[in-house]
């Protein structure tokens, strides 16, 4: 999902193995995989789906 949404421009991404981080895993548990937008804290966790991620990621909805 992330690749097609770079394909289109909106976005640029990077990867971060969660399992490497005891703190990472702590604060998101069941809600990988966790897309977080760097500098904010605009963040969203699993379930998503690739329309709630390209509207997130255009609008800045929220995914619930």
């Amino acid at each position: 999902m992330l690749n097609k949404l770079q394909d289109e421009g909106l976005i640029q991404w990077l990867p971060i193995e969660i399992s490497n981080s005891d703190e990472l895993i702590d604060r998101y548990g069941i809600r990988i995989p966790v897309i977080k937008e760097q500098g904010t804290e605009k963040e969203a966790g699993w379930p998503f789906d690739f329309e709630q991620l390209h509207d997130w990621v255009r609008m800045g909805s929220i995914i619930r």
